[in-house]
């Protein structure tokens, strides 16, 4: 952290982290500010946080009336305020494509810190529930305070600052931090999964601050403030690259400990001993400098080294050692032996309803469930003997399950009883578990089941038009499907939508053009044999072969079979082209991991319209 307090700052935030690339250039604009669920109408993110005190104050109130079913609604806000903080995620993150980078614009960020708190509210909300203390008397200490986040320094000691609502002149733009992450020269990968929140408040005594979970290979963060008015733009850059020189040390060396042989050989350059009196003197803080001042491009920081060790490039053996030094770490970490992709879980119905890793903020992610049953899914790539495993334990139950070395894998997972319990994603060596993801567990016994209505009642659904299709009042998809009608994404026939019918490939182009990009032009071009250039089934065919979703290369024949029935395999293929392609994202987010086939059936079974319709509601919101 630079310049005020030698603290680390946790925000009540808890973050999912898959996002499409976007360019790294130019973001003049703010995402928006409001938030709309739970809500009659948008509103800004700090009026929606102070409604949202109100509700659940209102929610205590009524809580002895009605325990079972208020108990379950809070439930179902927790979900739907998760699966929020998803989606925010996911459209707003700007991710920088050369360095992996990920740097969250103001905007989102206040959204993603409130949204945080009503799900750490809720979750109070639930423990009380569990334990039968819920009363009016404990309303005040459900909530966390929206302006004081708490603290934690890795290292020792706690505390809060205060947090001020800044105007948006005075958020760090994307571009100053695409700039400033830019004007460092370090090897290829060594940012990889790294985060830069954008903060729209000034956080007293703060300019940034760097959070880490302190485990192996872990993914990092780091906080800006909003700028004093009287900041400047070239000294923000500088508050960012000491930020990330702190991801640089939690990423490749970890916390200081005597026997940690990593920081014996920094201090031993540097000769001095490890201390933390104040910031200058901190050792942390001199490593994040010596970063800062030694791997920023020549001429693009002059700001003075910072810390009591001094400037290592005023010594020419000093840099060369510590050029060397940090090289060498960085190159020894990145040839991590397990590596896990970005992780799911999922409950039941609730597919997708989180991702792992959180990148910081709380110290771990927070998984609720209902009931006792949960699955688990992503991917991992395995280099030499060690046996990537997820480890369950709590309530004098322990679990140690061994996954495929390399490749997709998904588990269930069933609690002995409702508890809490800790989830870890790792690696065996040697017989010793190294820990790269953890997760917070908690089970709870909800008996009550909303009704479609108490859920709308509630805001948790918002109520879709009814369509003039009169064959799915029986559909228990009939919600998705209107509401996919409702936004042009499907269409039916005579009033008509068909779900049980198998669905033609044609057919299924067809919604999968509305998702990426709608061309409604005429085209000249008649790309497949059999199918005529005066067909609608033509301007289907060339707007999927403009977006991406179908390849020519594997149509030599120039056939397409538009009328032929599609197998959950062919609607896999085409899909996951969409997902690497047009959506930018890993290469091994594909869509088992992001669960869009988890309810269907076998990948050599046709497809019906109701299926497809399901996939595409999923796909729709990543």
């Amino acid at each position: 952290m630079l310049r005020r307090l030698s603290i680390i700052l946790i925000l009540a935030m808890n973050l999912v982290y898959f996002a499409p690339t976007l360019a790294a250039s130019a973001q003049e604009s703010q995402p928006g500010n409001t938030i709309a669920i739970m809500r009659k109408s948008q509103m800004g993110f700090n009026q929606w946080a102070i409604e949202d005190v109100r509700h659940i104050e209102d929610l205590v109130q009524k809580y002895p009336q009605a325990r079972e079913k208020i108990t379950a609604l809070v439930f179902e806000e927790w979900l739907n305020i998760t699966e929020e903080m998803r989606i925010i995620t996911l459209r707003e993150t700007i991710i920088m494509p050369e360095t992996g980078v990920r740097i969250i614009p103001g905007n989102t960020t206040g959204k993603l810190h409130v949204l945080s708190l009503a799900q750490k509210a809720r979750e109070n909300f639930l423990n009380l529930a569990a334990q039968g203390a819920v009363s009016i008397g404990t309303s005040a200490s459900i909530y966390p305070d929206l302006y004081i986040g708490s603290t934690l320094k890795v290292n020792a000691g706690t505390g809060s600052v205060k947090l001020s609502l800044a105007s948006e002149d005075q958020y760090i733009s994307p571009d100053e931090a695409i700039r400033a992450v830019n004007e460092l020269a370090v090897p290829s990968g060594t940012l990889q999964g790294y985060s830069i929140y954008l903060m729209p408040y000034t956080m007293e005594g703060l300019d940034g601050f760097a959070f880490s979970q302190s485990i192996p290979r872990v993914e990092e963060c780091s906080f800006i403030s909003a700028r004093d008015l009287d900041e400047t733009e070239a000294n923000v850059r500088t508050v960012i690259r000491h930020e990330i020189g702190h991801f640089i040390q939690h990423q490749y060396v970890g916390e200081y400990s005597s026997a940690n042989g990593k920081w014996q050989e920094y201090l031993a350059i540097n000769n001095k001993t490890y201390g933390e009196a104040n910031w200058e003197t901190d050792t942390t803080e001199n490593f994040a400098e010596d970063f800062r001042v030694l791997f920023t491009k020549p001429g693009l920081d002059n700001s003075p080294h910072r810390g009591s060790c001094g400037n290592p490039a005023n010594d020419q053996s000093t840099r060369e050692k510590l050029i060397k030094y940090f090289n060498k770490i960085i190159a020894e970490e990145r040839n991590s032996s397990v590596t896990f992709g970005t992780t799911f879980w999922a409950q039941g119905e609730k597919e997708a309803s989180a991702v792992m890793p959180v990148n910081g903020i709380r110290d771990s992610e927070k998984l609720i469930i209902k009931g006792n049953d949960f699955i688990v899914r992503g991917t991992v790539k395995t280099i030499g003997a060690a046996n990537p495993v997820i480890l369950v334990q709590g309530n004098n139950y322990e679990k140690l399950i061994y996954l495929e070395r390399t490749g997709f894998f998904e588990t269930k997972i069933t609690l002995p009883q409702h508890g809490q319990y800790q989830m870890i994603l790792g690696e065996m060596r040697d017989n010793t578990l190294f820990a790269h993801y953890m997760a917070e567990v908690s089970s709870y016994s909800i008996t009550y089941n909303l009704t479609e209505q108490e859920l709308i009642d509630n805001k948790i659904l918002t109520p879709v038009p009814q369509t003039a299709l009169q064959d799915i009042n029986d559909s228990p998809e009939r919600w998705i499907i209107n509401y996919l009608e409702s936004q042009k994404l499907v269409l039916g026939w005579q009033n008509k939508f068909f779900p049980e019918t198998n669905i033609t490939r044609i057919e299924l182009l067809a919604m999968l053009n509305r998702v990426v990009n709608e061309d409604s032009s005429n085209s000249k071009l008649q790309p497949f044999t059999d199918i005529p250039m005066d067909s609608w089934m033509n301007l289907i065919a060339v707007q999927a072969l403009k977006n991406g979703i179908i390849d020519p290369n594997e149509y030599p024949d120039r056939l397409l079979h538009p009328l032929k029935e599609v197998t959950n395999q062919d609607a896999e293929q085409l899909i996951n082209r969409i997902i690497k392609q047009q959506r930018g994202l890993m290469a091994e987010q594909d869509s088992k991991v992001l669960g869009l086939f988890s309810t269907l059936g076998e990948q050599n079974e046709p497809l019906k319209r109701w299926e497809a319709a399901l996939i595409i509601y999923r796909l729709s919101h990543y």
